[in-house]
């Protein structure tokens, strides 16, 4: 017996070694330290709020109606997921689903929010079908490569795609207007045949954000064909934030941080705000206690105020704030327009007090109100300052006040002069020296008439002495260097009378700009030579003797010497011709 129990032991030790068993080894995921040999059974096993972890492939269908993650660590899943929870918080990430063809891949028949976070689906009919309510939806970081529909939605509150990137899918997105729904979009690429899909089915208005500047949806036509689409697009940058309306990115600028407006728009008279400082007027946005920069960026904001009480400005500074308004655009093309409408008193379009500045560097502005006060207001001494900028006034001195004073005014300054606008530039459709208040032109700085409906800010000096070689020319209101000390100039060079029969002489000028000094070279060419004009033998100039035989001056005795040979053999030679 012993023998016998011995083999059976020898042989079990043996089939323990060659076929080792392990369940570890076939699992698929695993919560926490504990594995499971189906993704079902993790799912039963989990609690809520759990994170189920999987650690291989898994190809089955399984439903979750509990709070619950599932991270795919990459693995490829090829089944479907479904959730049936209302209550649920569901996040699946990191989950590669493939060749899912015959369903979508998750499939939501109820979820109180459902995130889906850095997944790919290829091959697959769908990657989300949201049939019930499924109130919250994120997606972050995803791309659908081909299918019938990427993203269905039928029930749903709220869809947020971020760096989501769909293609060669028939259909992007398709939305049942079952209910009322916000879709907000950042930085999406959609490449289908139907982007977006309104499926209309009964009246409720679907919201369309855009943020951020990378939406590509392959078309221009963000209305999607369907009068039940409200489009939102954003309008303004800090930094790298977009935002729905300058306002909003007025109020999140840092102090010394720039708005930059980046898309033509038209802001709705139901942005406007009660002002803090003036409780029963209109703003568009303010700023206090910090310096914000407003850059139009070569875009066009467009404002048709129709409020119940006067717009104060569409921005305002006040309480150590200030703002600055310019256009960075090449083209200038930036413009604020206040166009017409009957209903509104619009006080101004840009505003400061109670220790506000403004300054307006460049941009185009227009208001065209029949009820209107100023373009640019400035109370009690506030700072405003205009370095450039094109104003176009529609109604500019059509209004008699009760002083007798015509108005609308380009510049209007409260406190009954307490207070002044910088003036340093600018074009203008109407006189700008007709204002309310003061308005300072500092230095030469003058309004030009250029014709009769275009007046120009600009530099105009008084042109003092001309500029000689002791002193410049200067302006002689201002003292601004019009033209530069001259250096001594010479043109006109008289002889001076010194020059000899053998000798060339000198000439001299005097500077032309008055100094006194001058300047003398050589005359050449000015020697005169010997010269017997009285025919008395002598030289005119110098008195020295001439030579009877050469008619010249001998100055040496050799050049004599040459004279009389040359003398002797003229002798000679007259004597032999004559024997």
């Amino acid at each position: 017996m012993k023998k016998i129990m011995a083999i059976l032991l020898t042989v079990l030790m043996a089939f323990s070694v060659v076929v080792p068993v392990s369940a570890a080894d076939t699992d698929v995921a695993k919560i926490g330290e504990t594995t499971y040999a189906t993704l079902a059974a993790a799912v039963s096993a989990a609690g809520a709020g759990d994170t189920i972890t999987l650690l291989a492939d898994v190809n089955e269908n399984v439903t979750i109606g509990k709070k619950l993650t599932l991270d795919g660590a990459s693995y490829k899943y090829t089944g479907n997921i479904t959730t049936n929870s209302t209550k649920a918080d569901v996040v699946i990430k990191n989950v590669n689903f493939v060749d899912c063809s015959a369903n979508y891949a998750i499939k939501s028949n109820g979820a109180k929010s459902m995130t889906i976070e850095n997944c790919t689906a290829t091959n697959c009919f769908g990657l989300l079908y949201a049939n019930k309510s499924t109130g919250i939806i994120n997606v972050k970081n995803v791309a659908v490569d081909g299918g019938s529909y990427a993203f269905h939605i039928v029930y749903n509150n709220q869809a947020t795609f971020e760096n989501v990137t769909i293609k060669n899918a028939t259909y992007g997105i398709v939305d049942q207007t079952y209910a009322a729904k916000t879709f907000i979009f950042k930085n999406c690429v959609i490449d289908a045949e139907y982007p977006v899909y309104i499926w209309q089915r009964n009246a409720k208005t679907q919201t369309f954000i855009f943020k951020g500047l990378n939406n590509d949806f392959g078309t221009e036509d963000l209305t999607f064909s369907s009068e039940l689409v409200k489009v939102v697009r954003d309008v303004a940058m800090v930094g790298t934030e977009t935002y729905s309306s300058i306002k909003e990115a007025v109020d999140a600028a840092a102090d010394g941080e720039t708005v930059t407006v980046i898309l033509d728009h038209e802001i709705a008279s139901s942005q406007a705000v009660l002002s803090t400082l003036y409780t029963e007027w209109y703003v568009f946005a303010e700023v206090t206690d910090k310096k914000v920069t407003i850059d139009l960026n070569g875009k066009v904001v467009t404002i048709n105020p129709e409020l119940d009480n006067r717009l104060l400005a569409v921005f305002f500074a006040y309480a150590d704030g200030e703002i600055t308004v310019k256009d960075s655009s090449e083209a200038q093309t930036g413009a604020v327009n206040v166009t017409a409408a009957e209903d509104t008193n619009v006080y101004s379009l840009f505003s400061c007090d109670e220790g506000g500045k403004f300054n307006i560097e460049s941009g185009n502005y227009y208001l065209n109100k029949t009820n209107s006060w100023a373009m640019l207001y400035a109370s009690y001494g506030d700072t405003f300052t205009v370095s450039g900028g094109n104003y176009v006034l529609g109604n500019g001195d059509t209004k008699v006040w009760e002083n007798g004073e015509s108005y609308p005014w380009i510049y209007n300054v409260g406190g009954d002069g307490a207070g002044y606008v910088t003036v340093t530039g600018g074009t203008y459709n109407i006189d700008p020296t007709h204002y309310h208040g003061e308005t300072y032109y500092p230095g030469c700085y003058k309004a030009v008439q250029k014709a009769e409906d275009n007046w120009v800010v600009e530099i105009v000096h008084t042109e003092g002495e001309a500029a000689t070689c002791m002193a410049a020319q200067t302006c002689t209101v201002c003292g601004t260097e019009l033209d530069a000390i001259k250096t001594c100039t010479y043109e006109t060079y008289v002889s001076d009378g010194n020059a000899t029969c053998t000798m060339d002489g000198t000439k001299t000028a005097a500077c032309i700009y008055g100094c006194g000094s001058t300047d003398t070279v050589a005359d050449t060419g000015s020697a005169g030579g010997h010269n017997d004009v009285d025919g008395n033998g002598h030289c005119d100039g110098c008195n020295a003797e001439i030579c009877d035989s050469c008619g010249r001056i001998h100055e040496d005795w050799m050049s004599m010497l040459i004279c009389l040979i040359v003398d002797f053999i003229k002798l000679v030679v007259s004597y032999i011709k004559s024997v």
